[in-house]
């Protein structure tokens, strides 16, 4: 279940930042946070017994708006300084 979590939670990012796939970081920073969470999947404790699913739900709500604001920090700084309006 935490590996299928990691990845929903990935691919609802990278879902709405998609505008974004054309540019080679984008590509690289989604892969780079996918492999950051392959060591957090395989040694998350194996849970016997059902988590309540508001635990689920923050953990991954927590997931998700790390995953954004990594996305959009990076995107900030590869497209360097922008105009002022």
């Amino acid at each position: 279940m935490p590996a299928l979590h990691a990845l929903g939670m990935l691919g609802f990012a990278s879902a709405i930042k998609w505008k974004l796939r054309r540019h080679a970081w984008f590509g690289i920073t989604v892969t780079i946070l996918a492999a950051f969470h392959v060591p957090l999947v395989l040694f998350s404790p194996r849970i016997t017994n059902r988590v309540p699913a508001i635990a689920t739900a923050v953990i991954n709500s927590a997931d998700f708006v790390v995953i954004l604001a990594i996305v959009s920090i990076v995107g900030r700084e590869m497209n360097g300084p922008q105009p002022a309006e």
